[in-house]
């Protein structure tokens, strides 16, 4: 027996509806229809307006009458509640609601397939939670819920509140008018209003924070699902420590939506009325994993008995004081109805009304079986049998739109999304099918699979002039793979005639070659389901069996996606294109687009077997999304690259292997056709197909295969023992040698992308290019992305992967994959027209949502795409982003636009349409944005994609003809990029990456001649001290890099930099290979991707002046080594046209360019007058043509006018031609900047600038509109780069102040105090896209540090001059004969720095701040490397940069040995002392240390963890050697761990012995351990902890404790007893497996996740080998399972309380990624009572010392230098 059920509309009695009191807030004088549009809106409700005519209405006539107390009593309840207030009367009411059980139980004819049923529930109810669990006596529990119980994720979890149910409407208008009655029903808001609040208590109990920790993140809103729609409210919270997954159990569950409330009267009256054991239902089910859970709550579910012919059915309904029975029984029935639907036997053919209703079911149902789930139906007459089928087929999906045309797209886009799964297209006669053509022609020519399924006249009514009658036979004629007329049914045919040809239908959809498919079906009247007398039993006969059972008709449809046949001529075909493909020397793998998820998987395969360079398109699944990963080296931009013409030449492959063949790129196709038909290239192409894709007409070899099937043959043939002769051949190593060119030139053109990209945003704002970028870039692993034909899959393809080119791509992810997102296109026909109904079914197929990028004329083309874009089961959110160019973009790009007029050009080509997006969108009211900046953009797409996303359309607005010019610059840039890059390679023999041999560091220390003009006394820096880093390739040449920190510039003291350098100096020595990219010196994010992914250093750790110096080094060992100036390295100085230049004659007759710098002097004469005019007029006749003076040195306002006069003075003294600057450092006033600024003016001293006038850019730019003197930055682009977490913020901050509107005409930068040639040179050249001149200036540094600052300022100068160059071309015309003359002007700001003829002497102008040489009474290299003397032309003072030699620094081997004479302590003493514990045990315990030279400082102990050594600690030791205060480093092994052995007595019983141990051997090495600072990672920071917390009354005590990733311990004897029974397991584990085996679980541990992704460790399997190779010694595996067994944190006594004697003298550092110990170490931090904060290592997981430890010994040093003067102080 089944239920009977109800149907509910929308209510004609207002007497049972809240007035909208209850839902708002009246005082803000809203009236009814606006507070009915925000109760929607907030809700998610989108109502047509009549909908919200007749609920205006009916609310208005309510509060107009409303005279009921109780609508008033429930108000205050339902608010009492909201509110949170009066919970302790309303917890004591006995019982507020209860829900009430219903059991139903069902006898079937037949047993139910409960898999089938379940998926059959997922394809009606995707949104929902499907669920199955099969007993073992065979009973299955089964169910459709949707209610999460929660969700949760690395410590924090969501849950929901559901609560009130409607049915869902049969349209929109009933679908909204139940949502809205629901909503105003005081009924329905009283129940979920109680249920929202015990949800919201429930989840402050486990929360942090309590209730004050719970966030409300959807307040009231509607859950829609197939059949019903509920009240709804989404909370989350942070967990508190401690609590998990069970506490969220047992704190939600039973939740009030399937209880009551409050929890324990509603089990009570349970019990005592329902008169059934529930068994599973409403029960917790869910999954957990190690990161995170997720819990439904086991509702509308099912229990089949074994034997599958008895079910029975469960469903709940809430009961509260104003229910009603008979709505609760029909609530009851809404519920079970989807289950009942599905279990209820379908209705017999024969018991069918007419022959017409029976030949459809059939057809519909052979095609279910089929895997024809879906049908597009557009309403009409004709169509009404097949129609109604498919609406009543259970296994069916429907699709309604009354745009056949849009209807065709929309079917087209479910079988791209569902890999290649079609869907069928329901219409009726006449026109309806004309309007199929585009999405058919798209369809055939893409290979997707369409099956079309039109009604017609039977052919007695055809061609009779029968209205709505047209030739339908063959319509589509040869874009159809088949086609066919189905004979009317009951002329004769038997029924299953519908079913073979529905078997045909499918073949043909799935075959080879899958395409449209035509079924032209007529019939006869009657139409609907009205019985008339036929033959059923003749009709259906040979049905009988397939009417019974659930298998298709017709077994044995083809499969485009199984491995095709091996047969002879395919054998042939592979044979040719092996012999090929392992013949290549310069192989190049081509992956075309349209691909499915499994074809992209194989073509990754055949990637990573070839190890080629690979060109992959943005729709081929392998670009956008996808992981930089080197096993599959994709040619980033090759579109990009291929703008440079010598790049085709150098990338010249000599065999192509094209998987699959659509390409977007013209520029590709073009080049694979020059190269096999100029360069005699051979091209192999695997297609499925046996179709003609071959426009050159020049492939060699043709293999029709499916990619899978390709995979296996090139894996077997590659990879495999036969195959193994390939892997080791030259042409291999050829191959992948010419891949590593090809990705290294990419890279290089992809950073300078992100370069010009970067400075167009600042510039400019929004434009086309950065809208595909960032919504490629930034598209969620769960989303794919559909793309527009015309501009937006050109971008997509050219720009997709420049993430990873940023300075923000930390190589340590978790999740990272190469198998890309979801990308598709119509790219068959390639036309612009039904893209957004294609998205909108690309979503549905593939089940997930999906982001169009479509052009302004293209959605407008489409428009009525978006009536697909509504709230249905099955139809995942579309975000739709518009770029409104004002018409076809994409036409500018072509010669047409040079040809015509702007006014046919317009109104013939570019098409702008005038129509109002927003007014469309509220029309089919969709959701829409338009974003005016790259920040709302964000933010709106942020939006979109949450977890909340619904259907919207974002418009950004953008220029068409800008677009233009803005490609063009881009491709100008890319193009130098590459010829920079090939240059680059060949001078290096044509390699493209060297290795570091080695790195060593010295320490240097040279006197001053002159006091520093820094604000620190001349006595604090009496020398120039510093540390000098070397590294040397593996080829010989070496470069030098300085790291010396001047106390008033920079941040980190000398100690802390000298601890960090060494440490980054030993890792890069102690790395097997490290590789150094010839690409490095182009910077542009280079750099850092080669610091965090090869070298595996945190570049947001590094100091400043560390970071410069392991920049120049590298640099100048890799200029070394290409026998080039640094200088050149840094430009690549060949002109555009492939000519050197050096030098550029200015209108002096002097020089500049790469071959010399230019630089100022320094007036030091801070006040008097004369001495200053002396002193500038000295310089004068030395040949400096540019001074800068310091100003701010005096009192007041007469200070300030005295150095006006000062200035003044000088002016007189060296003429008009002598550039003159002002340094104030911020030492004026603001009303002193003023005084100075108007004197300055008065006196005509004509300043270039003066420097940080005031303390803030706004007061700058106060004091340029005041005074007209114009400003240069130097402190705030400093305070910009500490304030910045990524270079490119600090990029972006400051474009926003260096703006030459406010009288910015410079910035002054300083390479060491920013951090680095990358970081300035990216700075730079955002100043320069600004127009503000950037100026590179020293800090004091030696020759070393001035020679790469020189050699970077002279590249910065010679970019600039190229910039200018170019975008002079640019507007006179001449850059490209296809540019439009009519482009609206927009004059670059970098043309402000145009310096020509006219403008007189610009030497001056150009000078840069590095004469500080003369300070230093000496120098640390013979010869000076940076020597500052007179050109010889008269043409000013600076550097020769020695045009065509090699850098001096680079080859200079002798140091000034007084300058180098300061000795740092050698690390690496081994020895052995023995140790007897406290119960007994003895210890041979081995140690490395340092050198010991005596005398005063502190001892340091390194205490590894659990399965390491004291090799964990070595950069960390060696960079602390560095410190002034530390005169001891020691690490010790620990029990059984390296050379540590028990030699005898008993067995280690507890961390106790470790701590005995430990103490010992330190008291045996003579340690004094009051001066003596302990520092434990993991185990070793539990011992550290626990030594520093013993009781002063037995020891004496430490000087301080660091713990990194440690623990006190645990508090709870429970977890303890857990704790202490898993590390035993974990300790038989490892007797049983051995060391090797059990390091290779052990670092599989999600703890590790991040150590096991650093570049220096090798994975899990490097981890292992590490720590096998330490405990090789026989018994090794039984010594470490007694130490983790014994030391286990369950059997150690917690020193929680203990805790606050380390007050002062403790720190706690965790690594960022590590959130459970980063939050243990604020907990002690917290118990110690210390004000100091924990450290977070940035992007470290739980080894922080060992991932990264370049930070972890700068925070070392620091700490014990703070302790220090703690100590001394007190």
């Amino acid at each position: 027996s089944t239920s009977t059920s109800t149907s509910t509309t929308a209510p004609s009695d207002t007497a049972g509806w809240a007035d909208l009191g209850s839902s708002f807030d009246e005082s803000d004088g809203a009236d009814v229809r606006s507070a009915l549009e925000l109760l929607g809106r907030a809700a998610g409700v989108e109502a047509p307006s009549a909908v919200l005519d007749q609920f205006e209405a009916m609310t208005m006539a309510l509060n107009a009458d409303r005279t009921t107390p109780a609508a008033s009593n429930m108000e205050g309840l339902v608010d009492a509640m909201l509110l949170g207030g009066e919970e302790t009367s309303l917890r004591g009411d006995p019982l507020r609601k209860v829900v009430l059980a219903r059991k139903s139980d069902l006898a079937l004819n037949a047993s139910v397939d409960t898999f089938a049923l379940v998926s059959r529930l997922q394809s009606r109810d995707p949104d929902a939670y499907q669920f199955v669990l099969r007993h073992p006596n065979g009973a299955t529990f089964l169910g459709s819920t949707p209610e999460r119980l929660f969700a949760s994720n690395k410590g924090y979890a969501a849950s929901e509140a559901v609560a009130g149910t409607r049915a869902r409407g049969a349209d929109d208008g009933e679908d909204a008018a139940l949502a809205y009655d629901m909503l105003l029903s005081p009924k329905e808001h009283e129940e979920f209003a109680i249920v929202r609040e015990e949800v919201r208590s429930a989840l402050a109990e486990v929360a942090q924070g309590g209730i004050d920790g719970v966030n409300m993140e959807i307040e009231k809103g509607i859950l829609r699902n197939v059949a019903v729609q509920h009240l709804y409210a989404r909370l989350s919270a942070p967990l508190a420590r401690g609590k998990t997954e069970a506490d969220l159990i047992s704190a939600l569950h039973p939740t009030p939506a399937v209880c009551g409330y409050p929890r324990s009267a509603a089990l009570h009256t349970l019990r005592a009325v329902e008169s059934f054991d529930r068994g599973l239902y409403a029960g917790p089910l869910g999954w957990i994993s190690a990161e995170g859970a997720e819990f439904a709550v086991a509702i509308r579910s099912a229990l089949a008995a074994p034997g599958g012919k008895d079910v029975t059915l469960y469903a709940g309904v809430g009961v509260v004081g104003s229910a009603n029975a008979k709505a609760e029984w029909s609530e009851l029935n809404l519920k079970t109805k989807p289950l009942e639907i599905l279990l209820s036997p379908a209705p017999t053919l024969a018991s069918m009304p007419n022959p017409n209703a029976a030949w459809a079911t059939v057809l519909v149902g052979e095609l279910v079986r089929g895997g024809v789930t879906t049908f597009c139906i557009a309403p009409g007459s004709r169509s009404t049998p097949l129609a109604l089928a498919a609406e009543k087929h259970v296994g069916a999906n429907v699709v309604v739109c009354i745009d056949e045309r849009s209807l065709g797209f929309y079917a087209l886009g479910y079988a791209k999304g569902a890999s290649l799964r079609p869907a069928a297209v329901i219409c009726s006669s006449g026109t309806a099918v004309a309007n199929l053509l585009p999405a058919v022609v798209e369809a055939s020519e893409s290979s997707t699979p369409l099956l079309l399924l039109t009604a017609d006249r039977p052919y007695e009514l055809r061609d009779t002039g029968a209205n709505q009658t047209i030739d339908q036979v063959k319509i589509f004629g040869s874009y159809a793979r088949f086609a066919a007329d189905l004979a009317p049914p009951g002329d004769g045919a038997p029924a299953r005639a519908c079913a073979t040809m529905a078997a045909t239908a499918l073949r043909y959809l799935r075959g080879a070659n899958p395409g449209p498919v035509h079924l032209n079906c007529a019939f006869r009247e009657p139409l609907g389901p009205q019985r008339v007398a036929w033959d059923s039993a003749k009709a259906l006969k040979g049905l009988e069996r397939w009417e019974q059972s659930s298998a298709p008709f017709t077994v044995g449809a083809s499969s485009s996606l199984s491995l095709l046949s091996g047969t002879d001529d395919d054998d042939d075909a592979w044979r040719a294109a092996l012999s090929l493909i392992t013949s290549a020397k310069r192989g190049l793998l081509v992956i075309g687009g349209g691909a499915s998820a499994a074809d992209a998987m194989a073509a990754t395969s055949i990637a990573r077997a070839l190890g080629w360079a690979v060109a992959a398109d943005a729709t081929s699944g392998a670009r956008v999304g996808a992981a930089n990963v080197d096993t599959v080296r994709i040619v980033p931009m090759i579109d990009y690259v291929l703008v440079e013409p010598t790049t085709h030449d150098a990338l010249r492959p000599d065999v192509i292997l094209q998987l699959g063949s659509r390409l977007t790129s013209k520029r590709l196709c073009q080049f694979l056709e020059a190269s096999a038909i100029e360069r005699g290239a051979e091209w192999v192409v695997v297609e499925p197909s046996a179709r003609r894709l071959d426009p050159a007409h020049c492939v060699s070899v043709r293999v029709e295969s499916s990619m899978a099937h390709a995979a296996a043959v090139l894996e077997h043939a590659l990879l495999s023992s036969s195959g193994a002769a390939y892997a080791t051949s030259e042409n291999k190593e050829s191959c992948v040698a010419f891949a590593e060119l090809a990705v290294a030139v990419g890279s290089a053109v992809a950073r300078e992308a992100v370069a010009a990209l970067r400075d167009i945003t600042a510039n400019e704002g929004l434009s086309e290019i950065a809208v595909a970028v960032s919504v490629s870039e930034r598209l969620p692993e769960t989303m794919g992305l559909f793309l527009g034909n015309s501009m937006p899959i050109r971008d997509v393809d050219a720009f997709s992967g420049l993430k990873y080119f940023t300075d923000d791509i930390r190589a340590r992810s978790t999740t990272k994959t190469s198998y890309g997102a979801p990308v598709t296109a119509n790219r068959g026909a390639s036309g612009i027209d039904g893209v957004l109904s294609t998205a909108a079914g690309y979503a549905a197929g593939l089940g997930h949502p999906v982001t169009l990028i479509v052009g302004d004329v293209s959605f407008q083309h489409d428009s009525n795409g978006l009536l697909f874009l509504r709230d249905r089961p099955g139809q995942p959110p579309v975000t739709v982003v518009v770029v409104n160019n004002g018409g076809g973009g994409i036409f500018s790009f072509l010669p047409v636009a040079a040809q015509v007029d702007d006014a046919a050009f317009n109104r013939l080509f570019a098409t702008p349409p005038d129509v109002s997006r927003r007014g469309l969108c509220e029309a089919h009211r969709v959701a829409y944005a338009h974003p005016r900046s790259m920040a709302e953009l964000d933010a709106a797409l942020d939006q979109a994609w949450g977890e909340d996303a619904q259907h919207r359309v974002i418009e950004v607005t953008t220029s068409r003809a800008r677009n233009l010019v803005q490609h063009k610059m881009i491709q100008r840039r890319c193009a130098r990029a590459a010829r920079h890059a090939l240059g680059l390679s060949a001078a290096m023999s044509g390699k493209c990456e060297a290795s570091v041999s080695s790195a060593e560091v010295s320490r240097f220390s040279i006197p001053l001649a002159k006091p520093v003009t820094t604000n620190v006394s001349a006595s604090d820096v009496p020398a120039r001290d510093g540390w000098l880093l070397k590294i040397t390739l593996s080829d010989g040449k070496f470069g030098y890099g300085e790291a010396s920190p001047l106390p008033g510039l920079h941040r980190e003291t000398l100690d802390e930099a000298g601890a960090q350098i060494i440490a980054v100096a030993s890792a890069l020595s102690s790395s097997s290979n490290v590789g150094a990219p010839t690409n490095l010196a182009l910077l542009n994010g280079a750099f850092t991707s080669w610091i965090e992914s090869t070298c595996g250093i945190s570049s947001r750790e590094l100091l400043p002046s560390v970071r410069f110096a392991l920049e120049t080094a590298m640099a100048n060992a890799l200029a070394s080594s290409a026998s080039m100036t640094l200088a050149r390295v840094l430009s690549g100085d060949d002109d555009d046209d492939g000519t050197m230049n050096t030098t550029t004659k200015t209108s002096s007759g002097g020089e500049c360019g790469i071959g010399r710098v230019f630089v100022n002097a320094l007036v030091d004469a801070a006040v008097d007058v004369d001495a200053a005019m002396r002193e500038a007029k000295a310089l004068v006749d030395e040949g400096h043509r540019c001074l800068k003076v310091k100003v701010g040195r005096g009192v007041g306002s007469e200070g300030a006018k005295a150095d006006a006069v000062r200035l003044a003075a000088i002016r007189d003294a060296v003429g008009p031609r002598v550039v003159l600057r002002a340094d104030a450092n911020r030492r004026f006033t603001f009303t002193e900047a003023l005084d100075f600024g108007a004197a300055v003016q008065e006196l005509n001293v004509n300043l270039q600038y003066v420097e940080e006038p005031t303390a803030t850019a706004r007061e700058m730019s106060a004091f340029y509109f005041t005074t007209g003197v114009p400003t240069a930055l130097d402190e705030t682009v400093d305070e910009i780069v500490r304030a910045s977490a990524s270079l490119t913020d600090a990029a972006s901050a400051l474009a926003r102040v260096a703006d030459q509107s406010n009288g910015v005409v410079a910035v002054v930068m300083k390479p060491s105090v920013i951090g680095g040639l990358e970081a300035t040179a990216t700075l730079a050249r955002v100043a320069m896209s600004r127009g503000v001149r950037p100026v590179i200036s020293s800090a004091f540094e030696t020759g070393v540090g001035l020679h790469a600052s020189a050699h970077l300022a002279a590249s910065l100068d010679d970019a600039l001059r190229r910039d200018i160059a170019a975008e002079r071309a640019n507007r006179s015309g001449l850059s490209d004969d296809t540019e439009r003359r009519n482009i609206p002007e927009v004059t670059p700001l970098i043309l402000a720095l145009d310096d020509d003829e006219e403008k007189g002497d610009i030497i001056g102008a150009r000078a840069h701040g590095l004469g500080t040489g003369s300070w230093l009474a000496g120098e640390i290299m013979t010869p000076d490397v940076a020597p500052v003397r007179a050109f010889d032309d008269g043409a000013g003072v600076g550097m020769m940069l020695h045009a065509g030699g090699v850098g001096v620094a680079s080859k200079t081997t002798e140091f000034v040995s007084a300058s180098t004479s300061t000795p740092i302590k050698s690390w690496g003493i081994s020895g052995r002392v023995d140790v007897v514990t406290s119960s007994g045990g003895r210890y041979n315990v081995h140690y490395v240390q340092s050198e010991d030279f005596g005398g005063g400082g502190d001892t340091v102990v390194l205490l590894h963890g659990f399965m390491g050594s004291v090799d964990d600690w070595d950069a960390i030791a060696r960079g602390l050697l560095a410190s002034s205060g530390v005169r001891r480093v020691i690490a010790i092994d620990l029990p059984a761990h390296g050379g540590t052995t028990r030699q005898s007595g008993p067995a280690m019983k507890s961390l106790d012995d470790a701590r005995d141990v430990v103490l010992g051997a330190v008291r045996a090495l003579g340690c004094d351990l009051r001066d003596t600072h302990v520092v434990g990672y993991s185990m070793g920071a539990r011992i550290a902890l626990v030594i520093g917390a013993m009781n002063k009354d037995e020891f004496e005590g430490v000087k301080s404790v660091v713990s990194v990733g440690g623990s006190p311990g645990v508090r709870d004897a429970r977890a303890r007893d857990s704790r202490a029974k898993r590390d035993d397991e974990l300790a038989r584990a490892l007797r049983k497996s051995g060391v090797h085996a059990f390091a290779k679980s052990w670092y599989a541990q999600g703890l590790f996740t991040t150590l096991v992704a650093h570049p220096r460790f090798g994975g899990v399997d490097g981890l292992a080998l590490r720590r096998a190779r330490t405990a090789d010694t026989p018994g090794a595996a039984n010594a470490l399972a007694e130490c983790l067994s014994a030391a286990s944190p369950g059997r150690q006594a917690h020193v929680w309380d203990a805790l606050y004697l380390l007050k002062g003298k403790s720190l706690f550092i965790a690594g960022e990624r590590d959130s459970k110990f980063a939050a243990l170490a604020r907990e002690m931090r917290v118990a110690t009572g210390d004000a100091r904060g924990v450290i977070d290592i940035k992007n470290a997981g739980h080894a922080a010392h060992l991932e990264a430890p370049e930070a972890v010994v700068v925070h070392l040093t620091r700490f014990f230098a703070d302790v220090a003067m703690t100590t001394t102080t007190t």
